[in-house]
């Protein structure tokens, strides 16, 4: 869809890759860019940032399919992670159930602590920063996409706020998606009520002529 949208209106010779990774937070995409995306040797990096991307990454020791809620080897549940057939099951069945109380909690656990906002925001961006650097000259593109819930009585401004803030201080580009986004009625743009997080094809195709209008020369 991005790369449609660029062809159309910008350069023919344009290519889109995605290599978003359902589940990976900003640690493990800046990870991800040294070993996967290097190669390609892109022009422009761009982030998208859903506000649960600040979740730490958890070192279990006491591993378990939570879905069933079976003890195994932590060995076994990567592995099993890893293989993409599960990935979808996996993903597929959490959708449809709800997590509002989950992003919740994590914000609670964040929002008064500057420790936190330092371990779990800023020093990941900035590894992301830094590793996008060492690929190209251009500076990476943060997009952040608004929680899709009641957007006219939206509660998660200071989050948008604060991560524009870091973001733009280790050097991001950056794109607050929330005012285009809020045009719109919040149930437009789900894919499922269940998933307030990952937007539909019209989130997308808004997201698309966004970042356009930010690359386009004038």
């Amino acid at each position: 869809l991005l790369e449609s949208v660029f062809i159309s209106h910008l350069v023919k010779d344009f290519e889109v890759i995605n290599f978003g990774f359902g589940g990976y937070n900003t640690a493990q995409e800046a990870e991800y860019l040294d070993y996967k995306v290097k190669k390609y040797n892109p022009d422009l990096i761009i982030l998208q940032y859903t506000l649960n991307d600040f979740e730490p990454i958890v070192q279990e020791t006491n591993c378990k399919i939570n879905l069933i809620n079976l003890p195994v080897s932590c060995d076994i549940k990567q592995a099993l992670t890893d293989i993409r057939t599960f990935y979808l099951i996996r993903s597929a069945i959490y959708g449809l159930q709800p997590h509002e109380n989950d992003f919740s909690n994590l914000v609670k656990s964040i929002a008064l602590n500057e420790e936190r906002w330092n371990e779990d925001v800023r020093k990941p961006l900035q590894k992301f920063y830094d590793n996008s650097m060492g690929i190209t000259e251009n500076k990476p593109l943060l997009i952040i996409t608004p929680l899709l819930l009641d957007f006219d009585n939206y509660e998660w401004d200071y989050l948008h706020k604060n991560i524009t803030i870091i973001a733009n201080e280790v050097g991001f580009e950056v794109i607050d998606l929330f005012p285009y986004f809020s045009e719109f009625e919040y149930k437009e743009l789900t894919i499922s009520e269940f998933d307030p997080y990952h937007p539909n094809k019209v989130g997308h195709e808004i997201i698309a002529e966004v970042i356009k209008d930010k690359i386009e020369p004038n």
